[in-house]
């Protein structure tokens, strides 16, 4: 089960760095570092450009970069 301190949302993975991801939610563009990522997450380090899936991240990151 899933705090209230994470978020889940869908996003496309544009492009992979070596510590961050570009992701695209809803329109809007922004990079994630791995470190955040929550280990019951669909899109991961491991993940490849053009990919598509669930992310968890904390709700305060998603927050910051005006996903929620």
């Amino acid at each position: 089960m899933m705090d209230d301190k994470m978020v889940r949302i869908e996003v496309e993975v544009i492009k992979m760095h070596d510590q961050s991801m570009l992701v695209e939610y809803e329109g809007e563009q922004e990079w994630i570092a791995y470190s955040l990522i929550e280990d019951e997450s669909e899109i991961t380090e491991f993940s490849e450009e053009g990919d598509e899936g669930e992310l968890v991240i904390p709700r305060w990151k998603a927050e910051e970069v005006g996903f929620v």
